[in-house]
């Protein structure tokens, strides 16, 4: 213990703060950045306050720590993150409510449409021949559920 107490000088503080800001960067949680923030802070007034104690040093680490931490939650409370594309990921639930030309008969209550570049399986109600317009209206799985188009 006495040696890391030794070793508490402003390349330790500037060497922690790098290493959590590289672990915050592989991560992205936001926690590490805090006390990543508050090392490098550490490091910048053990640089120019010149010899603090070990406990000290401990002492102010914490508090900047905890600080940062609150002001995080803060910031994440009056900015919260919306994502502007919520369904990146959700390919099919894009198309409801878009309109497309049916591909084939409806047959059983399936069919297929095209749509940019791939071919989807498509399930209604009633029986719809090729070529109909049809709205998504729905999605199970990755079936999408049509509906005659009420444009046409």
């Amino acid at each position: 213990m006495e040696l890391l107490y030794d070793s508490l000088n402003a390349w330790f503080w500037l060497g922690c703060a790098a290493l959590l800001l590289i672990i915050e960067l592989l991560t992205g949680t936001g926690f590490l950045l805090c006390l990543g923030v508050s090392s490098g802070l550490m490091s910048i007034i053990v640089f120019f306050m010149g010899i603090l104690s070990p406990n000290m040093q401990i002492l102010l680490f914490s508090l900047f720590a905890i600080l940062s931490l609150v002001y995080w939650c803060f910031y994440l409370k009056v900015n919260p993150n919306y994502d502007n594309r919520p369904k990146l990921n959700k390919r099919a639930e894009r198309y409801i409510g878009l309109e497309f030309t049916l591909h084939e008969n409806i047959v059983n209550g399936m069919g297929k449409i095209q749509v940019e570049d791939s071919v989807w399986l498509v399930r209604s109600r009633e029986y719809l021949p090729a070529d109909t317009a049809v709205t998504v209206t729905g999605v199970d799985g990755t079936v999408l559920i049509i509906g005659k188009s009420k444009k046409h």
